[in-house]
């Protein structure tokens, strides 16, 4: 939006809208906080690994609820 916005309201060139994203720096996301580094990648991002063993999806965590 800010792409927008500092263009007069006029359609941003793609050199704009990503000057704007890799801009983004310590944004609270949704599920986590969001910082670009000058590739475009989220600082913050992680990675999840699994190991699918004989076609079934292990478990990571065993909960008890109690009500």
């Amino acid at each position: 939006m800010k792409a927008i916005d500092g263009n007069d309201g006029k359609k941003p060139t793609r050199e704009q809208v990503t000057k704007a994203i890799r801009s983004v720096q310590n944004y609270d996301g949704v599920t986590t906080k969001v910082s670009l580094d000058d590739k475009g990648d989220n600082k913050f991002a992680k990675v999840y690994i699994y190991n699918f063993t004989e076609a079934k999806y292990p478990p990571v965590q065993k909960a008890e609820i109690s009500q």
